[in-house]
């Protein structure tokens, strides 16, 4: 299916509207590109998503090793439909999002319109792929569903923890670009986040001491962060939570 859509959201802060032209392909293929001065698209093959934005040229590459991983703290709820008489198909929606990230939760409402919308169209396997420019700089998240198969992509040993405030674990996240590190996700909303990696995240904040280890503390858009050195690891606890 080939289509553009037009979205505008509204939020307390600000008013956005924004053009795409997409194109998906059963069962899981899809390309999304946004009208503007900069290229921005979204492309997936169905293995692997590419989001890329030319105006910060970074091309973020993402991979579940997890089948069905649920994304965590959001929530979408269409309130009113229209469609066509005669064809019978989508022309416009209404409705509401939450995201919630660690420091609050961002709730808007918004209305996609659908035009040019073409059934049955051949497309070609290769314009869900993409490779990015050469000086992009390149970020990739790859998920898993445990910390022992995460284990295996980091040249580190991965320290779990043995108190989490009661919060299960959810998922795990390597993150590479220049350096690799990996977070730890608890609770279902996130509540809990574990950061570690060779290089320290943290420059600024009040220097503090917990027993006999030295670390940083710093409230971060209400993101309470606690970074320490172990065994040359750099750990980094965030969490909402008091």
């Amino acid at each position: 299916m080939k289509l553009q859509f037009t979205t505008r959201k509204n939020t307390p802060k600000r008013f956005e509207n924004k053009t795409e032209h997409a194109i998906f392909k059963l069962p899981d293929k899809f390309r999304r590109e946004v009208e503007s001065d900069f290229e921005s698209l979204s492309v997936s093959n169905g293995t692997i998503t590419w989001n890329y934005d030319e105006l910060l040229n970074i091309a973020i590459k993402t991979e579940a090793v997890r089948e069905n991983l649920e994304k965590r703290g959001f929530a979408r709820w269409v309130e009113k439909v229209w469609i066509d008489k005669e064809q019978l198909y989508l022309v416009k929606l209404k409705g509401k999002t939450i995201i919630q990230f660690r420091r609050g939760e961002e709730e808007f409402s918004w209305t996609t319109e659908y035009r040019e919308i073409k059934f049955n169209v051949r497309v070609s396997d290769e314009v869900f792929s993409f490779t990015p420019p050469r000086d992009a700089k390149i970020v990739s998240l790859t998920l898993f569903s445990s910390i022992e198969e995460a284990q295996k992509f980091v040249n580190f040993t991965v320290l779990k923890p043995s108190y989490t405030a009661g919060y299960e674990f959810e998922f795990a996240t390597v993150i590479k670009d220049e350096s690799e590190a990996i977070e730890l996700s608890y609770g279902k909303e996130n509540e809990l986040g574990i950061f570690e990696s060779l290089k320290s995240t943290l420059q600024d904040g009040e220097e503090v001491r917990i027993k006999d280890t030295e670390g940083r503390y710093k409230i971060d858009l209400g993101v309470r962060k606690i970074e320490f050195n172990y065994k040359g690891l750099w750990v980094t606890v965030a969490s909402e939570k008091t």
